[in-house]
């Protein structure tokens, strides 16, 4: 998948899951005192909170860049609501 297609989905209030080394991650929403931010996180683990889908693309999370792990997935890995 590509980042131009993940930001897209993510742009239009997509959440996203996916599996990447046999581990499950997810991009979700959240708000907080009226301001949105978006998270990524693994399963069951804290999160990670930007304000803009650009910050949290370029981000690194357990030793990852998360825009290279969207990169190197495919559809399959990838659960989009």
């Amino acid at each position: 998948m590509t980042i131009a297609e993940i930001k897209d989905l993510l742009e239009h209030g997509h959440e996203i899951e996916f599996n990447f080394n046999g581990k499950e991650y997810s991009f979700t929403f959240g708000s907080v005192e009226g301001k949105r931010f978006v998270a990524f996180c693994e399963f069951y683990k804290p999160d990670i909170e930007f304000e803009t889908v650009d910050e949290i693309l370029a981000a690194e999370y357990d030793g990852f860049k998360i825009a290279d792990v969207i990169e190197s997935l495919s559809d399959e890995d990838i659960y989009i609501f």
